[in-house]
């Protein structure tokens, strides 16, 4: 039987909750000038704002240009963003793939945000991604911490 394997990290940020997760619920085009993790980012299936939309990533993960496709998830009343895999370089991997954002408040102008991984092995000989964890939370961080650049 398969196996769904979670890691979860908090980090803080520079910039509100709200503000964190309207950029990548509706205004994640901006995304690149933010942060040079991400190369670009282009609407594949729905609107910037739309729910279930589908957005194709190109991002360098220890300088290797890899593609996360993916159909984004918008809980705007929880601050929740998920982030599924459909297709691209994690799949190789991982059967099933989905990154969760949960922004929350810290006080009045920075905030903090939960990164939770959820994924399942192809097999029992693939690493747990460690490196994917600290790629996303450093994305997320540099993008919460870095919003008045947008």
């Amino acid at each position: 039987m398969a196996q769904i394997h979670k890691h979860e990290k908090v980090i803080e940020i520079k910039n509100s909750a709200e503000d964190f997760c309207k950029i990548f619920s509706s205004e994640a085009y901006r995304l690149p000038n933010v942060t040079d993790k991400l190369t670009s980012i282009e609407l594949v299936a729905g609107d910037w704002s739309s729910n279930d939309s589908v957005r194709s990533w190109n991002y360098n993960l220890n300088g290797k240009a890899e593609i996360f496709k993916g159909r984004t998830q918008v809980d705007k009343a929880n601050k929740t963003l998920i982030f599924t895999a459909l297709e691209g370089n994690i799949l190789r991997n991982y059967k099933t793939w989905k990154t969760t954002l949960q922004a929350a408040p810290k006080n009045e102008s920075a905030g903090c945000v939960k990164v939770v991984q959820e994924y399942e092995k192809i097999n029992e000989d693939v690493p747990v991604p460690h490196e994917y964890m600290d790629f996303i939370a450093g994305f997320a961080k540099e993008v919460g911490d870095n919003l008045s650049k947008a």
